[in-house]
């Protein structure tokens, strides 16, 4: 894949993410399966597999040059950019990260996993994030804080210090808790976990009625 993209690099693109979401910006680096856009102020690490479409911008009415020196992440590692690296030279680095819905997610990565990671958030404490729903990932320059909060200022719940590999099995240890599901986007995300019957999660809703949700389109967890 980075052969056959290879040429859009320093190239000013407009992309399209899941959402109808755009984005615009300078491509500063180019992974075997993310890309480094930098719009002028922050850098954007975009997993490849969530570019729906874009455009190459040779008009850049915006006058973004790309930036003087690498800064962030990329100065933490000489090896090929993957989506996998990214994740784990972000650990408690406070970031902003795009999941789903109309709102971004602000904290840090505590833990990766096989197929998820959990991150802290000021707002929604302790989430579980599947990795494969991740849109983009900013990590925040040295000086800002989330919400002008330290880490001491964060009230999170513990961590297990042998947590389960894989999405799926970390939703089935919440058997019987409250949840919340997919940032509760919709009513029926929120209710107690019932059971895990195949390919779907049995979810028991506020009127007490069973709602079953796929467990592919699971992309947060907190409660």
């Amino acid at each position: 894949m980075k052969k056959q993209i290879q040429y859009l690099d320093k190239e000013i693109i407009k992309i399209e993410i899941p959402g109808k979401k755009m984005l615009k910006g300078i491509i500063v680096e180019v992974g075997s399966d993310v890309f480094v856009l930098f719009d002028g102020k922050d850098y954007f690490y975009i997993p490849i597999a969530h570019i729906h479409q874009f455009q190459i911008d040779y008009v850049n009415e915006d006058g973004i040059i790309m930036p003087s020196e690498t800064t962030g992440l990329l100065n933490k590692t000489q090896d090929e950019l993957t989506l996998e690296k990214v994740l784990a030279l972000a650990v408690d680095i406070y970031s902003e990260i795009y999941v789903t819905g109309n709102q971004s997610l602000h904290g840090y990565i505590s833990n990766i996993m096989n197929d998820y990671f959990v991150f802290q958030s000021p707002v929604y404490k302790t989430m579980y994030i599947g990795i494969e729903h991740l849109k983009w990932l900013i990590p925040y320059i040295h000086t800002e804080k989330p919400y002008g909060l330290s880490k001491q200022d964060f009230t999170l719940q513990s961590i297990p210090q042998a947590m389960p590999n894989t999405f799926q099995m970390q939703i089935a240890t919440m058997k019987d808790k409250f949840v919340v599901f997919n940032l509760g986007e919709k009513e029926n995300h929120s209710g107690s976990v019932r059971a895990i019957k195949g390919q779907f999660v049995e979810l028991q809703t506020a009127r007490a009625n069973a709602n079953f949700l796929n467990l592919l389109h699971i992309k947060t967890i907190h409660y």
